[in-house]
């Protein structure tokens, strides 16, 4: 079992990654951008340092 913040970090990994699946999965978000219209990248913002890790 993983402790709490690491628990708490692979979550919000793991959140941040199905919303991104979910949206471009959409009608609507697979003809944007297959169009080019739009392209998502998943982030995650650190309030304690204040860093944007981006995801792959």
């Amino acid at each position: 079992m993983l402790p709490p913040a690491q628990l708490l970090s692979a979550a919000v990994e793991a959140n941040v990654r199905w919303t991104i699946r979910v949206v471009l999965e959409s009608r609507e978000g697979k003809a944007r951008a297959v169009r080019g219209d739009v392209k998502l990248v998943g982030a995650i913002y650190d309030l304690v340092t204040g860093r944007v890790r981006l995801l792959q």
